[in-house]
């Protein structure tokens, strides 16, 4: 009874452990099934499908997702991975044999990219892993991996990787510098232009600073005095988080230097801290010398309208060249002009007229055209010599302007150029002109100062015409005025012997009668004294009347012999009666006769 007791009591107790047993089975079952489901969806969600082969048995079995990944429905697969190869895109199955062969032999992981032919005729482009599990003698046993459908990212990267290249074809293919530096200010990225502007390469570039890689030491560090800023000094400007404008950025290419228009901002991590700079800097020398050129074309085009207006009111030649000199500098920027008339006799050049810095450049030394002196060798002294412009572009190196060089430098006159001055096709003088600009006299520039000392030229001509004019008039002028001074004086002279025709009348009555009133009083001394007074002032008087008569023509002069002493004191006697009482009259005569 015990036994039989104990027996049912231990089939309650193996039956409870059963039922235990049981539940925990149906609760892994359950945790199974949701952790297939989530794995699932967790495929599904990624893309990703799982498989396994068993190498030994020679069976596979696909995830769902694997089957969805193929366009296929589960188990459609079947279980041989021959089903597998088939949808392996024909030109990539070797590829997938050669990895699985490689991944069993232990050589290499499987971990490759493939296409597949879906069922569609589509193709998709699969990147598959899997890892090789052996078995206690070494040999492959099993084989588990994952399918990831990599078709879109695969296309995005290739997609990426052509505007990776097209950016890098543009920077590349672009004139403009374009680089990046770090903060230590060596370049860790360039463009093509920037490296072959110092004939290298990007790759020989990276790594190092500007003086390393060639740049000349004064444009990297600067030079104040020369006005230049200096690579660095934009550098650390960026750093410090500013954006940098620099129109007028130096930089040698090859010997040459360039002009660039160049701006450098700062480059900034994720955390927003600067970790370098970008560059960017585009050649403007063309532009640059386009646009001084311009500058300078419009300065001469000014000298000349101001030049035909000084024509236009030129009357005096010494002071219209006075005027050519001032407005040559002040409207054509030159730092001095001057114009100097030759003396043939002697052969110097002799100022005539200057304006602008000249600082006693023109009495340093004589000009002359002589050309077996200094004096003549120079722009000035040829351009008369030989009838032509001579230019100066280049004072510094120019060896005929060794005598004048170092007073020439002093005073900034880095350019020059000497125009003869014409009268009537023949040179009188010349123009000199210089800046304080190398290179200044091209086609261009030459062709409006030659246009503008023609109008000078002209000029000369013209006030030369106009003094002749001048002098004509003049002495049109004094000849009519000689004319109304003589037909004033025939006038008076018609009526001057008008009146000493009738006052004639009159003085042959006084005369007459009082040479009869003399006779009668003749005893009577002081009476005849008088009448004798009397006769002698009429005789004068007629002698006057005579004289007006001869001046009017109206009577012919007959020339006698006169003693100027008795002249002297017959008009003594008269003016004596004239003048007044506070008047003295003193007669010095001479001892002997002067007869005229």
């Amino acid at each position: 009874m015990s036994d039989s007791k104990k027996t049912r009591n231990q089939l309650i107790q193996e039956l409870t452990e059963l039922r235990k047993i049981n539940s925990e089975l149906a609760s892994a079952a359950d945790k199974l099934r949701k952790n297939e489901s989530h794995l699932v969806a967790a495929q599904h969600l990624a893309h990703i499908g799982s498989w396994e082969w068993d190498i030994i048995a020679n069976t596979a079995r696909w995830s769902v997702e694997t089957h969805q990944l193929f366009g296929l429905v589960p188990g459609e697969l079947e279980e041989h991975r021959q089903n597998f190869l088939k949808m392996v895109h024909p030109e990539d199955r070797d590829k997938v044999d050669q990895a699985l062969t490689d991944a069993l032999n232990g050589t290499r992981e499987y971990d490759l990219e493939y296409r597949v032919i879906m069922p569609d005729n589509t193709e998709r482009i699969i990147h598959a892993r899997a890892e090789v599990i052996r078995a206690r003698d070494g040999e492959p046993a099993l084989m588990i991996g994952t399918v990831h459908d990599i078709t879109g990212r695969n296309a995005l990267e290739k997609l990426l990787r052509a505007k990776d290249k097209l950016l890098v074809n543009v920077i590349d293919s672009t004139p403009d510098f374009i680089f990046v530096k770090d903060t230590e200010l060596r370049t860790i990225l360039c463009n093509n232009a920037f490296a072959g502007a110092i004939g290298k390469k990007p790759k020989d570039l990276i790594g190092h600073t500007d003086i390393e890689n060639g740049w000349y030491p004064e444009l990297v560090k600067g030079n104040p005095v020369k006005g230049i800023r200096g690579f660095e000094n934009d550098d650390l400007d960026a750093l410090s988080g500013k954006v940098v404008h620099n129109p007028d950025d130096l930089a040698n290419m090859g010997s040459e230097i360039r002009i660039f228009d160049t701006y450098k901002l700062p480059l900034n991590d994720v955390d927003n801290k600067i970790i370098g700079l970008l560059g960017i800097s585009r050649d403007i020398t063309e532009r640059k010398l386009a646009e001084a050129k311009l500058i300078r074309i419009n300065s001469l085009l000014g000298v000349l309208s101001h030049v035909n207006r000084a024509i236009a009111e030129a009357n005096d030649r010494a002071q219209f060249f006075e005027d050519i000199c001032r407005i040559v500098v002040e409207r054509g920027n030159f730092r001095m002009a001057w114009i100097g008339l030759v003396n043939w006799d002697t052969g110097y050049i002799e100022a005539a007229s200057h304006f602008g810095y000249e600082e006693g450049y023109l009495s340093y030394l004589r000009f002359t055209i002589d050309s077996n002196v200094p004096g003549g060798k120079g722009p000035t002294g040829t351009a008369i010599r030989e009838n032509r412009y001579i230019i100066n572009n280049n004072t510094l190196g120019n060896d005929y302007m060794m005598p004048w060089r170092d007073e020439a430098i002093k005073r900034g006159y880095l350019s020059s150029a000497a125009f003869p001055i014409r009268e009537h096709k023949q040179v009188i003088g010349v123009l000199t002109v210089y800046i304080s600009e190398p290179d200044y006299f091209e086609k261009d520039e030459i062709e409006l100062m030659q246009e503008i000392v023609d109008s000078i030229s002209f000029a000369v001509d013209s006030t030369d015409y106009k003094q002749r004019s001048k002098q004509a008039e003049e002495e049109r002028k004094r000849l009519e005025e000689q004319l109304r001074q003589s037909q004033k004086i025939e006038a008076i002279g018609t009526l001057a012997g008008g009146v000493a025709h009738d006052f004639n009348n009159i003085l042959s009555a006084i005369i007459g009668f009082g040479t009869m009133a003399q006779k009668r009083v003749k005893d009577d001394e002081k009476t005849r004294q008088f009448i004798e007074e009397i006769l002698t002032g009429a005789k004068r008087a007629a002698e006057l009347t005579h004289s007006l008569l001869a001046f009017s023509r109206k009577q012919t002069i007959s020339l006698k012999q006169v003693d100027l002493n008795d002249i002297v004191r017959k008009i003594n006697r008269m003016l004596v009666r004239v003048i007044g009482e506070d008047i003295k009259l003193t007669n010095v005569l001479i001892n002997r006769e002067l007869t005229v």
